[in-house]
């Protein structure tokens, strides 16, 4: 995974300087790595990005140092073209950056303090597509065994986390529809690029069973027959209807996007989304 050229001291210098308001900030030293493993990311490369850096504060001198997470789309092949058609950053941008700090905000007033997910700092308009997000790392929080699974207390904390996404969206809607109906077109929208993978994944895997000699081959028919409508309904049931109860839908509620943190018992108390494909 390269690093690309543009992701350097002066880029992050600017970013900072934008964030903390302040022309005195002066990147001292930068380290950039990879932030995940292989397989662990589909549609994105993830730095982790290291930054020690000076600024004057009351007067004086003070080192500092941050880490950050750049997340930026994969620019060629089938996946950037995936990412593209189903306009995953342009939603996934929007959301971090306008919509949720304005269901935080929310939240914060009801004395529920603690954040939904990674805070998404200002970047480029121009330029490679990316996302630059605080390294919740840094914080404490890291990812869950993908192999072993969730238990139920890291399930509880993750849906908890994920009630108070919905709640705050009902909320942000009443104040201010349009900020949240804006995301009514999601994966299972007759119009999505994603629509037509589901249709085919699901006849591949109705050959698959096929194969399996310990199943009824009725299992097969059954699996085929579904997948000549499983699309349709799924966007039926899925359809954005203004006069129901809505919330926003995380889209991609998966233990890779949800990291957690511990107490000194390793017990998971916390947790925060990495990113989703958002929609009503």
């Amino acid at each position: 995974m390269a690093v690309p050229m543009w992701l350097n001291s002066d880029y992050i210098k600017a970013v900072l300087r934008k964030v903390e308001k302040n022309d005195s900030i002066e990147v001292s030293d930068m380290t950039v790595k990879p932030a995940t493993a292989n397989g662990d990311n589909y549609m994105s490369d993830m730095h982790r990005i290291g930054v020690k850096f000076l600024r004057v504060l009351d007067g004086r001198q003070v080192t500092e140092t941050r880490s950050f997470i750049a997340k930026i789309a994969i620019a060629e092949g089938i996946q950037a073209k995936m990412t593209a058609d189903g306009r995953f950053f342009e939603i996934e941008s929007s959301m971090m950056s306008e919509t949720l700090p304005r269901m935080q905000e929310i939240l914060s007033r009801h004395g529920m303090p603690a954040s939904l997910s990674a805070r998404c700092l200002p970047t480029q308009e121009e330029g490679p597509i990316h996302l630059l997000l605080e390294d919740l790392v840094a914080e404490g929080f890291r990812l869950a065994d993908r192999q072993a699974g969730l238990d139920l207390d890291h399930c509880l904390v993750a849906i908890r986390n994920l009630a108070n996404f919905h709640a705050s969206s009902v909320a942000l809607a009443e104040k201010d529809l349009a900020a949240v109906t804006k995301y009514n077109k999601g994966n299972f929208h007759k119009d999505h690029v994603l629509i037509a993978f589901f249709e085919s994944t699901m006849k591949y895997f109705a050959e698959e069973v096929a194969k399996w000699p310990e199943l009824n081959p009725r299992i097969y028919n059954k699996i085929l027959k579904l997948s000549e409508v499983v699309c349709e309904k799924l966007c039926e049931a899925a359809l954005f209807r203004e006069n129901d109860f809505n919330v926003l839908n995380h889209g991609d509620f998966w233990i890779n996007n949800t990291m957690f943190r511990y107490d000194d018992q390793q017990n998971p108390v916390d947790s925060r989304f990495v990113s989703a494909k958002f929609y009503i």
